[in-house]
């Protein structure tokens, strides 16, 4: 893929990400740049300072430009995570529309008053974690509370390259090193 090719395709999938039209969203293209991600999707003319962030087994650098983190390896990006991103369907519809995902379970990014549930879709490059009231009625319609934007791949890869089981708060360290 040229850069220009690169560049086409990424603009893209920006313009779909800005616009919230999840089941199209197509992938991270390779080659990407955390100053490319964040010009596309927020408009922003600077980068912040890259921090070292723990990613799967692997330490990454992360740049943290709310609502967006990006995860970086080497120059290239490999995780965007968007919180409180855009949608520009109801929930119901963007789950039907997805299809099954590879994977469904209790959500890793929770918000208050709600209860969430994540689903990764690794051959589209997306993982979902959807909002929803714990009240009976619901208070509020089910919410897309992040997604996490990264390349086509396998299940397998998003569990260990891209930490799609890591669990927010802090990590227990055994006393001895291990």
């Amino acid at each position: 893929m040229t850069d220009d090719e690169r560049r086409r395709a990424w603009q893209q999938a920006a313009a779909i990400a800005r616009a919230g039209e999840w089941a199209r969203w197509p992938g991270l293209p390779p080659g990407l740049t955390a100053t490319e991600a964040l010009a596309e999707l927020t408009g922003a003319t600077t980068t912040p300072p890259p921090v070292a962030s723990t990613l799967g087994r692997r330490t990454r650098e992360r740049v943290d430009a709310p609502p967006l983190h990006i995860w970086t390896d080497g120059p290239s990006v490999i995780l965007v995570e968007w919180r409180d991103p855009p949608s520009a369907t109801t929930m119901p519809e963007l789950i039907a529309a997805l299809g099954a995902p590879d994977r469904e379970g209790a959500g890793r990014h929770l918000r208050s008053g709600a209860t969430t549930t994540e689903r990764v879709y690794a051959a589209r490059g997306l993982a979902l974690t959807v909002a929803e009231s714990y009240d009976q009625p619901p208070g509020f319609a089910p919410f897309a509370a992040t997604v996490q934007l990264f390349a086509p791949g396998t299940l397998r890869d998003f569990v260990l390259e891209l930490g799609g089981d890591d669990q927010p708060g802090p990590r227990v360290i055994d006393p001895r090193g291990r």
